[in-house]
């Protein structure tokens, strides 16, 4: 994976700013083996999951008094870890672990701040063009 991002980043914003959780990818069909893993080597328990709420829109005031969240659709949680539960739980991550990968989360900039005006003339261009037919059928 890249480091460094390919696309500009705003003036006011950091690069590549981590926000203190980690995501954690389980390995295919892992996601239960891996919640139990968090669990047993960093106390991880009562994540938040995507899969209780409806269209699994997950209300994130939720996952912060849960200490992150799981998305077992995807295969992945968000989790905050302190020091001892991240090298506690990268010691035993492995070939044969049902964890597969474990990042800090960063937050990345698609766009910069603002956009061009001729950029919105032509979106606007676009919508006014593709909605008339739409509205006729």
């Amino acid at each position: 994976m890249c480091e460094q991002p390919s696309f500009p980043i705003p003036e006011t914003a950091q690069a590549d700013r981590a926000t203190g959780r980690y995501i954690i990818t389980f390995r295919e069909d892992a996601v239960t083996e891996g919640l139990a893993l968090l669990s047993d080597q960093a106390g991880i328990t009562g994540l938040a999951n995507a899969a209780d709420f409806p269209d699994s829109a997950l209300e994130f005031s939720q996952c912060e008094g849960a200490g992150g969240a799981v998305f077992p659709t995807l295969g992945v949680a968000v989790v905050s870890l302190d020091e001892g539960g991240f090298s506690s739980i990268m010691t035993s991550a492995g070939e044969d672990s049902a964890i597969r990968a474990i990042e800090p989360e960063r937050t990345f900039y698609a766009i910069e701040d603002g956009l061009s005006l001729e950029y919105l003339r032509s979106a606007m261009r676009w919508i006014t063009c593709t909605r008339k037919p739409l509205l006729q059928r």
